[in-house]
């Protein structure tokens, strides 16, 4: 199926480029990035200059965000969906394999395995209305 295909591309590109933001008073990357979480950091603020991103036709990336504590988070919504329409467990139950998976055998997530990063997901319907957070340390993924 190629849709689901793109939706996985999409995804590991996505995880790859990644966001920095949240540096304080006159703090530098290099101040609090870890040396190993740098290479991540600066794919961050490239991702986040192309967001808002449709990643697949019903999922848009609204930005990413690197932690100080080193999680990264995923700001996505669902243009078209409404929350009431859609059952948060069930799509939870869906998303956690599909994104494990992803995380994986995606050749080009490589970076943030080894960087046992912890990974959150969330997901708003079209009224920013929360439908569900998946988080992720390394040993979801290892």
């Amino acid at each position: 199926m190629k849709t689901k295909g793109t939706a996985y591309t999409l995804l590991g590109l996505s995880l790859c480029i990644t966001l920095l933001t949240a540096c304080k008073g006159k703090a530098t990357v290099e101040e609090w990035i870890p040396e190993k979480n740098r290479n991540i950091a600066s794919a961050t603020a490239y991702i986040n200059e192309r967001c808002p991103e449709m990643v697949d036709p019903d999922t848009r990336l609204d930005s990413v965000f690197l932690s100080r504590e080193g999680h990264l988070s995923f700001y996505y919504t669902l243009p078209d969906r409404d929350y009431t329409s859609i059952s948060s467990a069930a799509f939870h139950a869906y998303m956690l394999p599909e994104i494990i998976v992803n995380i994986r055998t995606n050749r080009d997530l490589k970076m943030h395995r080894d960087s046992s990063l912890t990974m959150v997901f969330r997901y708003k319907d079209r009224n920013g209305v929360q439908i569900t957070e998946l988080t992720l340390g390394p040993e979801s993924y290892r």
